[in-house]
């Protein structure tokens, strides 16, 4: 396994991270609890419509998006901790599983 692809991990989880924050700023504008979503334009022109409908198919595919980005990252954290087991020294083994499974630097 090369130093990029145990980095992927990192990367993935990431993506999952932002993903999870723009969700959660869409559920807030839906619910009326804040009036912009950081790299979107200002969404008070909305106000008069109904934002339900505008919303809802885009947090359903939002939500759709994580869940495949969760699957692929519980994937490529099995293939890691096989890669890092099949290590034969345990000082190695520990170290690349705390920087490409815990995150550490």
């Amino acid at each position: 396994m090369t130093k990029r692809e145990l980095e992927q991990l990192t990367l993935l989880n990431k993506e999952i991270g932002r993903d999870l924050e723009r969700l959660h700023e869409l559920h807030a504008v839906l619910t009326g609890c804040a009036s912009s979503i950081s790299g979107l334009p200002h969404i008070g022109v909305l106000r008069d419509r109904d934002r339900t409908g505008q919303f809802v198919s885009t947090i359903e595919l939002l939500q759709d998006t994580i869940v495949e980005r969760v699957l692929d990252s519980v994937t490529l954290y099995i293939q890691i901790n096989a890669f890092i087991n099949s290590i034969d020294d345990p000082m190695i083994r520990q170290i690349i599983a705390l920087r490409y499974l815990d995150g550490l630097s």
